[in-house]
This record gives structure tokens, sequence and C-alpha cells, in this order.
């Protein structure tokens, strides 16, 4: 079993011990995979040394994650200034009889976590030696950010009519309609960020939440407190407070905004639905269920979004299952593995782990996407927005309704 060091004084110390204990256990593991079989042994053991990894690659992600502020709303209790707020990722324990593809399931995603770190790794340029075969053909050199770059974005929110980025000096910029003030930021730094239909909510660097915009059912009208992630819809917004609390409020015909009792890590909040990812990995839905939204299937997941009266979620292996609705094809999910996705009013995008985007459901398929890699994407109600790797926003779909300019990303 993996033993990561304790870490000596200094980040960069801690980190470079961090990468050798990794690397050293992947060079057993990663070799199963790539030889085109199945992994021969299938003990209790066996798959236990690979969750401490899998749980230890995913701690390292989270630093590097919080360290460069990048992909923070991914990380589980959030980021405390440039440092992950909660202790290391732990593994479950693993009951039953293990199979080969419990072995092979975990054997691909150490490697899909891997060829992350090493994106990361050479888009920052920390511990580049650890990458195989070195920076230029794992990215190309094109692919890296530029040092000097004057708009360079860490986060990006699709809404209705407008959209809203998170730049790498943690101010917010919105562009598109505004007849409510939703595209006028707040002057300050910022962690988080959720455009919704009218109005947008972000999270302070203090961890507090901020809301502007349109403010008929209230809204903006945030509540008090720390709070580690947020999202914002239509009629009603959620977060997950400090001690991982599930918070909606305003709207709540449907009991939307009535959330459940536990501990969460992720929350999202659809048209007239809210789901949450709990710390077991399972996911809660509550709220509207016409359309059976509000069921989600047993699993484990690490990932959650909901649309208008459909929900997707991005299981432990990768791979996206949506539930409710159909009118559009938005349950339509496209097979591959994804670390990231999406869910507008009636389309849903991905990023794969090859860093490109799919999307599906209304009018949206993959010739819509500009080319190109990705750090993480934004459907809103009929546009979408991504960040590339090079900390670059593009946005791509409907631009012309009232010219309110939703995809046109402002210059510096």
């Amino acid at each position: 079993m993996v033993r990561i060091p304790p870490c000596p004084s200094g980040w960069i110390t801690c980190l470079a011990m961090k990468f050798k204990a990794i690397v050293g256990a992947l060079a057993g593991l990663i070799v199963v995979v790539f030889s085109g079989g199945v992994a021969a042994a299938q003990t209790v053991e066996e798959v236990r040394e690979r969750d401490q990894l899998i749980a230890e690659q995913e701690s390292l992600l989270n630093t590097y994650r919080c360290l460069f502020g990048v992909d923070t709303s991914a990380v589980s209790g959030g980021c405390a200034g440039r440092k992950v707020k909660q202790g290391p990722v732990l593994p479950g324990d693993f009951e039953g009889t293990p199979t080969a593809d419990d072995i092979s399931v975990r054997d691909q995603l150490i490697v899909n976590q891997e060829s992350l770190l090493n994106i990361y790794r050479c888009q920052f340029e920390v511990d580049t030696q650890l990458v195989p075969d070195g920076c230029a053909d794992q990215l190309g050199s094109d692919s890296r950010p530029p040092r000097t770059n004057p708009v360079a974005y860490t986060a990006v929110s699709a809404g209705f009519h407008h959209s809203c980025g998170l730049r790498a000096d943690k101010s917010i910029v919105c562009w598109g309609r505004n007849q409510w003030g939703q595209a006028v930021a707040p002057d300050g730094k910022f962690t988080v960020l959720s455009a919704g239909y009218d109005d947008t909510c972000a999270i302070r660097v203090d961890e507090t939440i901020v809301c502007w915009g349109e403010d008929t059912a209230g809204i903006s009208n945030a509540p008090r407190g720390r709070f580690t992630d947020v999202s914002t819809s239509s009629w009603h917004s959620c977060g997950i407070s400090t001690d991982q609390a599930a918070v909606c409020w305003h709207n709540n015909p449907w009991g939307q905004s009535d959330s459940p009792e536990g501990k969460f890590v992720a929350i999202v909040a659809g048209t007239e639905h809210s789901c949450g990812i709990r710390v077991d990995q399972t996911i809660a839905c509550w709220g509207k269920n016409d359309m059976g939204q509000s069921d989600p299937p047993a699993g484990m997941f690490i990932d959650v979004t909901a649309g208008s009266s459909y929900t997707c979620g991005l299981k432990a292996d990768q791979s996206i299952i949506c539930w409710g609705s159909h009118s559009w094809g938005q349950l339509a999910a496209p097979a591959g593995k994804f670390v990231s996705l999406s869910a507008g009013e009636s389309h849903a995008c991905g990023v794969r782990t090859d860093q490109t985007i799919s999307c599906w459901g209304d009018s949206f398929d993959d010739g819509d996407v500009p080319a190109g890699k990705y750090t993480s994407v934004s459907s809103g109600v009929a546009h979408s927005c991504g960040v590339k790797v090079d900390q670059t926003v593009v946005c791509w779909g409907d631009n012309r309704f009232n010219d309110y300019g939703q995809s046109d990303v402002p210059g510096p």
C-alpha cells in the first residue's frame, strides 16, 4: 500500500515528496492497463491498494487546484486561500468479493487521474520532469498558458442571456444582457461563480455569498454564513456551508428550496428542483419530479448537474448518466470518460478526459464546439462557454436573440 511521507515545512518540498511517492506507486499499476489485459490479482488487498492510490491522487489534484486557482469547484470542501480546506481524501473500505471489473475500472481511473495531474504540471510548469516524454509531447507548446496573458480565466458560467467569468486575479467580469444588472459584477475577489436566469451569485474569498441582478423572488438575498459552493438557477439558489450542509433559498412552490439534512460535497440548482452529492458520493434530489428529474439512480458519483426538467451525473467510473425529461434528447449522453459536466435548460456538455468537449440535447452537438482543449465547460439556456487550457474563454450557441452578446467574451 502506498504511504505518503509527512510534509515538512514549505509546500514546494511537500509537493515534490508527494509526486515521488505517487509516481513510484503508479509504475506497477499503470503497466497493467497499458499491457492490454485486466489485472490478474482480484484480492481485497489489491482493490484497497488501488483505492488508496486513487484517493492520494485526488488529494494531489486538489492541492494543484487550490494552489493555482483552477477547477476549484471540483475540490470537496473548497479552498482556503491557496490551500485545500479539508484534510486529504480518504478511500472508502471495500466490501464483498472483488471482480476483474473492480480492478480494471480502478486501473483506468488511476491512468485518467495521472493524465490530469500531468496536464496541471505542464500547464503551470511545476515538476515537469515527472511528465512522461515531457510537456511538449503532453500538451504541445501552443497549449501552455502564456505567462503574461492579460485575460486569464479560471472559471466561466453561462446564464440565460448573460455570461460571467472568474479571472486569474479572482475578479469577475460579465457580459451580455444587463436588464436587471446581472452583468455588472461587484468589485472584490472571488473563488466560485454561478450565473442564473437573470441573476448571478458568487463566493468571495472570505467565503460569504453575494448575488446581483433580478430579485423578484428574493433570490439575491443570499443567506449569511460561510460557504464553499453556490449554484443559482431561474428562481432559487443553493449553496454548501463550510460545515457541509445544503442550504437553498427563495421561491419554493415545488420544495426545491427544502434542503435535506446531511453533509454534501457538491450541489446544483435546476429550474424547479435541486440535487447534491452526499459525502458517501450518492446523489439526493428534491423539488419538482413530474418527469423523474428528482429520482437519481443508485451508485457513486463525482459530479452532478441539473437542467430544466432533467439531471445528469458523472459516475465514479467517469461515465455520464442522465434522467428526467428527454424532450430534446438531453438524456442521450455520449459514451466515454469525462472529468466534468454542465446542464443547460435543454442541452448539456461535458469535458472528456482528453480535454475535448462533447455536447448533446436541443440543437447542440460536437460540431458546435470550437476546436481546442478545455479545462471546464458551462451550459446556459441557448449557449455554452468553456475555459481553454491556455486560460482563455470561448462561448458558442445563440448570440442573436436581441443581440445581447452573451457569447461575446470581452477583451482585456
